[in-house]
């Protein structure tokens, strides 16, 4: 079953820090990040550029506080990773037209580019891109004559099913960080998306899937005879690599998830996991 708040009873057994470890939305609804989990979920896309090629990352950001974090967290990531961080531009929060700070970032070096914000943002953004001839690339597919092909590394903030609709054209290659997303899952995360549209007759967001898995979490512990919060919160920290319906895959004795994301690239409509990214 999915039990509302679970998530929150789970992190909540971890103490203070531990209320932002597993998947969840709200700061990313109210633009603070949690951020003992944005390095590490940077960190997996900066990878997977890597892989893919990518040896320099700029960023282009909202310029409040979310945008201020990630663009940190994946300049450590970048440098952490051997790449080169070769900068960033920034936009106000309420801006929808980007000129300027397109001819700044074009003025940069680089062929991996974050771009931290909402997805309704970033319906304006990728055309945006691809007019100033900055052009999502996913490696194999040409580009109009005079542009710049860059891999666009998005955190799970920018993705929802109405961005891919209307701006997926532009976007396609991109790398997108999601803990949870029920039309690309395999595993655990499949068989919990069947039975949550079985039940509920919609289909299961990460607000479910961490929902779930922060009961089972709690739920196995227990069940395991931890009798107090104390014992509760120890069982949780040698959790890592636990059965869940989303990335998180337990945690650490450090406290920190055991994985808390995956990578996702849009190739067509579709979003499909990348290599060794399957539930």
């Amino acid at each position: 079953r999915c039990a509302p708040g679970g998530a929150q009873g789970a992190a909540s057994a971890l103490g203070g820090r531990g209320r932002a470890q597993l998947p969840r939305a709200r700061p990313q609804d109210r633009g603070e990040p949690a951020e003992p989990e944005a390095s590490a979920k940077a960190g997996y896309e900066v990878a997977e550029a890597r892989r893919r090629g990518v040896t320099r990352i700029a960023a282009l950001v909202p310029e409040h506080g979310y945008g201020a974090t990630m663009r940190e967290a994946f300049r450590v990531a970048t440098e952490e990773a051997g790449l080169e961080w070769a900068g960033a531009a920034g936009y106000a929060a309420d801006a929808t037209s980007f000129r300027e700070p397109l001819e700044e970032l074009k003025r940069l070096r680089f062929d991996g580019l974050v771009l931290p914000d909402h997805a309704r943002k970033l319906v304006l953004l990728a055309p945006a891109l691809a007019a100033a001839d900055l052009w999502s690339h996913d490696g194999e597919a040409p580009v109009p004559d005079g542009a710049r092909p860059v891999r666009l590394l998005i955190p799970s903030v920018g993705l929802d099913g109405q961005l891919v609709r209307s701006a997926g054209r532009y976007l396609q290659g991109a790398l997108f960080s999601q803990p949870f997303h029920g039309p690309s899952a395999t595993g655990p995360g499949r068989r919990f998306a069947d039975a949550f549209r079985d039940r509920y007759e919609r289909p299961a967001d990460v607000f479910a899937a961490a929902a779930f898995d922060g009961f089972r979490l709690v739920r196995g512990v227990v069940d395991a005879g931890a009798q107090s919060r104390a014992e509760v919160a120890e069982r949780l920290q040698q959790s890592a690599g636990a059965e869940t319906a989303s990335a998180v895959r337990g945690f650490r004795p450090d406290r920190q998830p055991y994985r808390g994301t995956r990578v996702l690239e849009l190739r067509g409509p579709m979003l499909s996991p990348t290599l060794g990214d399957a539930d």
